[in-house]
């Protein structure tokens, strides 16, 4: 029989995980001495009790033979692949747009899950990052007891960044991680790596012969998602930002089987995405509020289904934003532009954890934003941040056009981007006035100059 290897145990004479012609069997060195490589075919002869085959002889497959068994491993694998069309999560044509995409997404994960392949993942540290990432667990845990596949539990492995940036830093963490499997694994990017923050590590990540998968909505960079192998982004295909990660990455599991669907719409309301639902969950704010503990993805699901767990930190959450809020609004200046207002809190004073500065300065906004145009401005000595009501949007405002063209500016901003109406960005050393002096600038050439 022929088969080909996927896995292999750590030993002198190792047992083998393959996929043959039977699905996936384990292959154990009962009669024979070998140590073949992963990847490679062999042809094995044996005793099969259930899906264990005792060898008696194996031999590696003639190579000559080499382009037609590569021919059936894509069958064997092929067969294997569960992929069924996804329940809409809600009515729009960007979804039934990618629906071919989610399907090619689920085939992608789960030939690699067939192949034993590792999987490294990195995801966002807010709601849609963290609901996003649990979809897309969700389904390798699906798949691999459906199928029954030997897929070693430290084979999956995930990471909350601390930033939607993917840099060269993070890309050296998972090259450590790296080092403890036989083969590259897949790298998969949640909620972020779209930017063009993200093209040097991407590009090193390639050159270093790590196949590249992405899942997000932010605004992209045309040369970042050339580096993936898989991409699943809206802007792709006709959408926008609207479509929050949490929404793709539900409707990649639900390529695969018959997923919940709540957490994406507590994503979509936390990124407050026009295809909301509802807007009166309380897990999103809970899961801000928990994202600086960096649990474990399987923390995170057990909070989602503790629901009283969910009221006692909610009610903590109201409590410590309120008193935020009341504290921001003292401090807070207003600059009118013509028929736009800027709302500047400078956040060098916040040192309490939660909320976080980025919070603070999205509840103050939320505060003031069914009103005229707005748009809100925090700062301190390493960032700035943005939010604009849809009255500032719809006069030309957009926080990440406005951050793409102060790039430009030498030695002044490190990183930023977004989406139009909530963006950041990092700022250089020493550079906070002169940000400032920019800003009230483009403000008042924007909207205050007739």
């Amino acid at each position: 029989m022929r088969a080909l290897i996927t896995y292999k145990s750590f030993a002198s004479n190792p047992d083998y995980f393959s996929v043959c012609e039977k699905g996936v069997l384990k292959i154990v060195q009962d009669e024979t001495t070998s140590d073949f490589v992963v990847g490679e075919f062999i042809e094995v002869q044996g005793r099969k009790k259930g899906d264990v085959l005792y060898a008696d002889s194996i031999e590696p497959v003639a190579e000559q033979d080499e382009e037609k068994a590569e021919k059936q491993a894509a069958a064997w694998k092929d067969a294997l692949l569960d992929i069924r069309k996804p329940d809409p999560l809600v009515d729009a044509s960007i979804f039934k747009a990618m629906t071919p995409v989610f399907q090619q997404a689920a085939m992608y994960l789960q030939g690699a899950l067939i192949e034993m392949k590792p999987i490294l993942m990195r995801f966002d540290e807010d709601t849609d990052g963290i609901t996003s990432a649990l979809y897309i667990q969700s389904l390798i845990e699906h798949f691999i007891e459906k199928r029954g596949l030997p897929y070693p539990k430290t084979h999956f492995r995930a990471f909350q960044a601390e930033a939607p940036i993917f840099e060269h830093k993070h890309l050296q963490a998972l090259q450590k991680e790296a080092d403890d499997f036989a083969r590259k694994p897949l790298i998969v990017l949640v909620d972020h790596g779209a930017s063009e923050e993200s093209l040097h590590a991407l590009q090193g990540a390639k050159s270093d012969g790590f196949e590249l998968m992405i899942v997000d909505h932010h605004p992209p960079n045309a040369k970042a998602l050339e580096q993936y192998d898989v991409t699943v982004h809206p802007f792709q295909h006709g959408g926008d930002s609207s479509a929050c990660t949490s929404t793709l990455a539900y409707s990649i599991a639900a390529s695969t089987f018959a997923v919940r669907k709540d957490w994406a719409e507590f994503a979509m309301q936390g990124d407050k995405s026009p295809f909301a639902l509802r807007k009166d969950f309380k897990e999103p704010i809970v899961l801000d509020y928990i994202s600086e503990k960096d649990y474990p993805l399987k923390k995170y699901a057990e909070l989602l289904d503790d629901k009283r767990q969910i009221d006692l930190l909610y009610q903590r959450c109201l409590r410590l934003r309120e008193k935020a809020l009341q504290t921001a609004m003292t401090k807070r200046k207003l600059q009118q532009f013509g028929p736009l207002t800027a709302q500047w809190l400078d956040i060098s004073y916040v040192t309490d954890d939660y909320p976080p500065r980025g919070g603070i300065v999205q509840g103050l906004h939320e505060h003031f934003e069914k009103g005229p145009a707005l748009v809100t401005v925090g700062y301190d000595d390493e960032r700035v941040i943005f939010r604009a009501n849809q009255p500032a949007l719809k006069l030309g405002f957009a926080a990440n056009a406005w951050i793409a063209e102060l790039k430009k500016l030498p030695h002044t901003i490190s990183s930023g981007g977004g989406h139009p109406g909530a963006s950041s960005m990092r700022l250089q050393p020493k550079k906070q006035a002169s940000i400032l002096e920019a800003l009230e600038k483009k403000f008042t050439t924007g909207f205050a100059e007739p």
